[in-house]
């Protein structure tokens, strides 16, 4: 284990309290936004981009990218030592994942 803002029981140096700095940023992004995604109420670049990455690791935790946040969110959580992802993410991945394009793009 390296030292890391979380201190000693943190493995991963690039995380805050278990979770990752890319989804810190992302929450206090959403955070300031009037829509669900990052670009307000329809998805921009940034988050064709974002969107992206948050499936892969929602993959690499185990779970269909077409799960909705109840399943997802839990699974990232337990996969981050416990702490908690902001609602923020799981509105943003819910409003992802009903999108027929996001449908289209992740057959199970």
């Amino acid at each position: 284990m390296s030292q890391s803002p979380c201190g000693a029981r943190c493995a991963n140096p690039r995380a805050v309290h278990g979770v990752p700095i890319p989804v810190r940023l992302l929450t206090n992004t959403l955070k300031k936004t009037k829509g669900p995604f990052a670009a307000g109420e329809h998805p921009g670049e940034a988050d064709f981009h974002v969107v992206t990455w948050l499936a892969r690791t929602i993959s690499n935790a185990g779970v269909s990218p077409n799960s909705p946040s109840s399943v997802t969110i839990p699974k990232l959580n337990e996969r981050t030592g416990g702490d908690s992802y902001d609602p923020v993410i799981a509105r943003y991945w819910d409003a992802w994942i009903v999108r027929t394009s996001f449908k289209e793009s992740n057959l199970d």
